[in-house]
Order: structure tokens, then C-alpha cells, then sequence
């Protein structure tokens, strides 16, 4: 019988193919028959598809290089990285959103990105 994490490492191989990355990215195809009352292990296996939907994204777009995709441990470690990187750039501009509550218009921080702005009154 085949343990949990056999099957997990084989989920995340499957899910990173272009097969499966192309079931998951068309919505007019499916990746199960069934489209009601998952699993859990279906439910694991459509999460591992998004990871590696944006793990890709992510590579083609330029901000990782292919190197993310020699190990797991690479894989597991950048998207934390990246989701560490988000939620402190989320807390950078709600606290910069709280700060500019309390400035007059057209002196908030951030707004203005020219030295010649122009102030129009209508």
C-alpha cells in the first residue's frame, strides 16, 4: 500500500505537468468527473495545481528563475518567500493608507510622483 507521502510527491509531479496545468487553467475542461463533493485528496491535488499555476506564472513572468524547479524544497521555499513578501508589502500600504487618512489632500504620502504637479480647483 502506498503511504500519503508517496502519493503526495507524485500529486506534485502530475500537477506541475502541462496537461494538468491546462485542465486547470480552461475552464471548459475538468480535472475530475466529478465536480461536487471532493475528496481530500482532490482537494490536495487542485491546491498543489495552484501553487504550481502561479509558480509558473511567476517563472515566465521573470521574477524566479528555473532553478525554483530543481528541488521541492526550492519550490516550497520561494512561494513562502513570496507569500511572506506579500503580506509585508499588504502591512506597508495599510499602514501608509492609515497614515494619509489624516493629511489634507495633496499632501499625502505616495500620491504625488512628480515635483511639477499641478493643482487643479474646479
Amino acid at each position: 500500500m502506498m503511504s500519503f507521502d508517496d502519493a503526495y510527491v507524485i500529486m506534485r509531479r502530475l500537477a506541475n505537468t502541462a496537461y494538468y496545468q491546462t485542465l486547470f487553467i480552461r475552464e471548459d475542461l475538468r480535472v475530475f468527473e466529478n465536480d461536487t463533493n471532493l475528496s481530500d485528496i482532490q482537494v490536495i491535488f487542485l491546491s498543489l495545481l495552484g501553487f504550481y499555476h502561479t509558480l509558473n506564472l511567476d517563472n515566465n513572468s521573470g521574477e524566479v528563475d528555473d532553478i525554483v524547479f530543481k528541488d521541492i524544497v526550492y519550490e516550497d521555499a520561494y512561494m513562502h518567500w513570496k507569500t511572506y513578501k506579500n503580506k509585508k508589502d499588504r502591512r506597508k500600504h495599510e499602514q501608509q493608507d492609515a497614515s494619509n487618512q489624516h493629511r489634507p489632500m495633496g499632501l499625502q504620502k505616495d500620491k504625488v510622483t512628480s515635483k511639477n504637479s499641478q493643482w487643479i480647483f474646479k
